[in-house]
């Protein structure tokens, strides 16, 4: 996996945290404070995914190269799943650190013992990569996750609890993985490119 933060190489490129394209995965983020502004693409095909490995090299001195090999999606985020202290924008592609605990109808798919909400789309196969605006926020999780992980209880947000996840905290940034791995960026980041 590659986190960025476009040109400033931010970046952690390891293989503890990915998963195969055939696993169904579902996006998520972690937000404290934080608006969030969500966009997901794909590779469309076989022939695009080979172009993608040969010019991977490429797309990190160029980041905007990456666009031609993609398409955009609309990530709209599920209110059924948001825990109740995050509050979701109309049209629900934003996420806020509320100031108190909504009071929302109990849910199944609802997380409640971790802040978390996930993306309605559901990816089952092919590459994929996120832009995440997190602006100066200094405190947020983002990630992708398996559709059916823990939504109660003592939750792991570890690849061992079906979680691929980084942290922002203090001024300090973590991949979420046994045992945690700091990533040290070069400067704070306002975009979060996760492929």
């Amino acid at each position: 996996k590659t986190i960025s933060k476009g040109s400033n190489g931010l970046t952690n490129d390891s293989n503890d945290y990915g998963k195969s394209s055939e696993e169904c995965l579902s996006f998520f983020c972690v937000i404290l404070s934080l608006r969030v502004h969500v966009l997901c693409v794909y590779l469309l095909s076989d022939e695009r995914k080979a172009q993608f490995r040969n010019g991977w090299q490429k797309s990190l001195l160029y980041p905007d190269w990456r666009k031609e090999f993609f398409q955009a999606v609309t990530i709209t985020l599920d209110p059924d799943t948001a825990h109740p202290s995050l509050v979701l924008s109309e049209g629900n592609r934003h996420v806020t650190w509320g100031e108190k605990s909504q009071d929302l109808p109990e849910n199944p798919q609802r997380f409640y013992s971790f802040p978390c909400v996930l993306g309605l789309q559901v990816i089952t196969s092919g590459r994929c990569y996120w832009e995440v605006e997190v602006g100066d926020s200094q405190a947020w999780d983002l990630g992708i996750c398996r559709s059916h992980v823990m939504r109660k209880g003592g939750i792991s947000i570890k690849p061992e609890g079906g979680f691929w996840a980084i942290r922002s905290y203090n001024d300090e940034y973590w991949a979420l993985t046994s045992p945690e791995t700091q990533l040290i960026p070069k400067e704070h980041p306002a975009r979060v490119c996760i492929s």
